[in-house]
């Protein structure tokens, strides 16, 4: 039985990132809220990253450190969770940041909503060589407490909300329905999030900020593999179980195909060409399969990229993409 007071454990998976952690750290360490643990999760790093974590581990007492080998980003998390001792967790990415009445507020979200098993913060901030912009501007009002299944609905046809952070999770519920972060691959969050989200019992919104960092250097996400493109594939098809598992509405389900698509058409046709020849062939094959969901991008980039590969292709389409998305960031660099 949650008491007055809830206990949250905090979870930051640590490798090479020594030039952002202490401001990661610093944010969390300053909480107006007191009733909590930060769990950092070393996952190999050689970069002095660790003995930042112990510095930090012997100035607070609720600050645990543990050093494993390098696994992977979706490996720390778990091994972070399987050692969380609050009612309540949350991710932060160690190269992020968050506000610090977050907790405070997560706290006063469930007493008001009766105990939630997931909390959504309303807004999610992004910030570059200083400057800061926002995104997934929801009205936490509107949003209001939810059932999974209408949450679902609404994030799936609303901002993309796949990030496990910006999020606070009840850990029982979390535990009963045995979610793990997979393994090994590339768009981890998309594979599991929303997922947690449609099983819940409750879902609230909250007014809370998140503040993520953009395109760091040496990030998962700012590294091109054939391997990160396949498994976007892989977990395109594992949505497809879902959605027949769990019969999604069709209106959700053209809400995740959006997703998709975006993914498909900035992260794999925008980048197609970084790769070498062999696998941007086999890369080719794969994208024909999936027409189905790229068809569902919509909005003026949407239509411009399918008129192009029915006229084009997708090599070509592809190839045009990606000169149109370095032409679009030299641009951005200069203003």
């Amino acid at each position: 039985m949650i008491q007055n007071d809830i206990n949250y454990s905090i979870i930051v998976p640590v490798y090479n990132v020594k030039e952002y952690l202490a401001e990661c750290i610093e944010s969390l360490v300053n909480q107006t809220y007191q009733a909590y643990e930060i769990i950092l999760v070393d996952d190999g790093s050689m970069d002095g990253s660790a003995d930042l974590c112990d510095m930090y581990a012997q100035k607070y007492s609720y600050v645990k450190v543990f050093h494993k080998t390098n696994g992977g980003l979706s490996d720390a998390r778990n091994y972070g969770i399987d050692r969380v001792s609050g009612e309540y967790m949350i991710f932060v990415d160690s190269d992020d940041y968050i506000d610090t009445n977050t907790l405070l507020t997560y706290f006063q979200s469930c007493k008001k909503n009766d105990y939630p098993d997931i909390l959504i913060d309303q807004s999610n901030y992004s910030f570059c060589n200083g400057n800061i912009r926002s995104y997934n501007n929801y009205d936490y009002k509107m949003f209001g407490k939810k059932t999974g299944k209408d949450a679902f609905m609404a994030v799936a046809t609303g901002g993309p909300l796949w990030s496990p952070c910006a999020k606070c999770y009840k850990v029982a519920y979390w535990r009963k329905e045995g979610f793990r972060f997979t393994k090994g691959i590339y768009a981890e969050d998309l594979d599991l999030i929303y997922k947690v989200i449609y099983l819940a019992d409750s879902v609230v919104m909250t007014p809370i900020m998140y503040y993520y960092r953009e395109k760091r250097d040496g990030s998962i996400s700012n590294t091109i593999t054939e391997k990160k493109f396949m498994d976007v594939f892989t977990i395109i098809n594992g949505w497809e179980l879902f959605f027949e598992k769990y019969k999604i509405a069709q209106e959700a389900r053209d809400g995740m195909y959006f997703y998709f698509a975006e993914i498909i058409v900035y992260f794999i046709m925008g980048n197609l060409f970084l790769i070498n020849r062999d696998e941007r062939n086999e890369v080719c094959r794969k994208l024909e399969d999936y027409r189905y969901v790229y068809k569902k991008y919509h909005g003026m980039l949407g239509t411009v990229t399918n008129l192009s590969i029915k006229l084009i292709g997708i090599r070509n389409t592809s190839f045009l993409l990606f000169y149109m998305k370095r032409i679009c960031l030299k641009f951005m660099k200069r203003r």
